[in-house]
């Protein structure tokens, strides 16, 4: 849990519920009035239903109501404060739960080795990357890229890939 002098993100929710962040969306200078010094990144983050501190239950589809995500422009310089997955309440980090903690010994990631796809696509026309029923969170995104290893279906590591 947080301490209570811990850093407060003023773009995030302080309605006294936990937030989980569910993706991370694109790259832009939102508000092209007031331009800001740094690209600014879009965080999607839903409501927890359950308890935040488990991760068994928070992996399930059901465990956020992904349908109805708050979205929220952050400084790209902040993107280090963020993980997705990780759960906020009142603009302070309260938990970072450990979902499923996996080790590639020998998984190189470089350009020869990864590619980069939209997250909806159905590269054989049956199977999502991300299917929706398993990964409903990034739901608003299916149009950003994402980072996967080859082969990208079967065992590929994914994981977003901020774009414009």
């Amino acid at each position: 849990m947080a301490e209570t002098d811990s850093l407060v993100v003023g773009a995030l929710p302080k309605d006294g519920h936990a937030w989980r962040i569910d993706w991370f969306g694109n790259l832009a200078f939102p508000n092209r009035m007031i331009r800001r010094t740094q690209t600014s990144m879009l965080l999607h983050f839903s409501r927890v239903r359950d308890d935040p501190y488990d991760p068994a239950a928070l992996l399930s589809a059901s465990s956020t109501n992904s349908h109805y995500q708050r979205k929220a422009w952050v400084s790209i310089g902040s993107l280090g404060l963020f993980r997705v997955g990780d759960i906020w309440r009142n603009g302070r980090l309260e938990a970072r739960p450990d979902y499923q903690l996996e080790t590639f010994d020998d998984l190189l990631i470089e350009k020869n080795t990864t590619s980069i796809v939209k997250a909806g696509l159905s590269p054989d026309g049956d199977r999502f990357l991300l299917p929706l029923e398993e990964h409903p969170w990034h739901r608003n995104n299916t149009q950003v890229k994402i980072r996967g290893n080859h082969p990208a279906v079967d065992g590929a590591t994914i994981h977003p890939s901020l774009s414009n």
